[in-house]
């Protein structure tokens, strides 16, 4: 479980983060506020191969030329961090990850236009990867993404990147991106029943926004899915502007043991760059809720 996020120098996000996450975490704030970027942050380097977790995370908001590139990632680097425990044996996992970017040639970039077919202008990604699992530090290795001007990516060179023997993974559920909608997926499990139920529990993990185009009905379904999947072991961080899904949310952790416990709220606002995180544990969510309303509307 991820328990803490460090942000430098990523898209919007200057410097911040997030700590003492929960199996349930949610994050608020008004439009621009840095949630869907704090997703995407964890992503990299809990991934247990971060060079896939960054070139999906680099491309899943739709590609936008190499320019997104440099959107994404600043001049001066940027770097990311979790930390978090490794179910069953809960040992302590610290990853951290550095991102720059610089240019490559058609010369340099020979075996990758052969492997994948990259055509045009290109661009290179180098992340350099430092890893600590309990005692043990992996040494730091360095590789290089490279994208071309239509977003095709591949890795140029770098030896096998350090990885954790888990199987833990990230999966965005949007609706706004991904053609597999959260409401498709939805629709399907309540035709299905129980064994679609059960694959969602298999892959839900991280959520942006699900309350998108959802029925009532729908987010009740939701709202036992995603306490169905931290019951089993699994973490969940949802970004979400829906005040009706947090109030299902909180209703059910009521019927779930030490359901409350189990849920924390962080605050989000973004300024030049700078990052505010505020906590609100479980208990206390619901006291806040037109607090809340307003950092909606802003």
């Amino acid at each position: 479980m991820i328990r803490s996020i460090k942000i430098q120098n990523f898209r919007g996000i200057r410097e911040g983060g997030l700590s003492d996450l929960a199996p349930m975490t949610l994050l608020m704030g008004p439009n621009n506020s840095g949630k869907s970027t704090c997703l995407e942050a964890a992503c990299i380097p809990w991934d247990p191969v971060p060079v896939d977790g960054a070139d999906m995370v680099l491309r899943r908001r739709g590609w936008l030329g190499l320019e997104e590139l440099d959107f994404a990632i600043a001049a001066a680097g940027t770097t990311l961090a979790v930390s978090g425990t490794r179910a069953p044996d809960e040992r302590q996992i610290e990853s951290s990850i550095k991102l720059s970017l610089r240019n490559v040639s058609l010369s340099e970039a020979s075996d990758a236009v052969g492997a994948v077919g990259l055509q045009g202008s290109m661009r290179a990604c180098q992340l350099s990867h430092s890893l600590h699992i309990g005692n043990v530090q992996h040494s730091g290795l360095v590789h290089l993404l490279v994208f071309d001007e239509h977003g095709k990516s591949c890795r140029l060179h770098g030896s096998a990147p350090a990885q954790r023997s888990d199987a833990t993974t990230s999966t965005f559920l949007d609706a706004r991106v991904q053609s597999d909608s959260l409401a498709d997926s939805l629709s399907r499990a309540d035709s299905a029943g129980e064994e679609a139920h059960d694959r969602l529990l298999g892959y839900l993990r991280q959520v942006e926004e699900p309350e998108c185009y959802q029925h009532t009905r729908s987010l009740e379904q939701l709202t036992r899915i995603l306490w169905d999947t931290v019951e089993a072991g699994n973490q969940v961080i949802a970004s979400t502007h829906s005040l009706e899904l947090l109030d299902m949310l909180c209703q059910e952790a009521l019927n779930r043991e030490k359901g409350l416990e189990k849920v924390a709220l962080f605050r989000l606002a973004l300024t030049e760059g700078a990052l505010r995180a505020v906590r609100v544990p479980g208990p206390d969510i619901m006291m806040l809720r037109n607090d809340l309303q307003e950092d909606l509307r802003r």
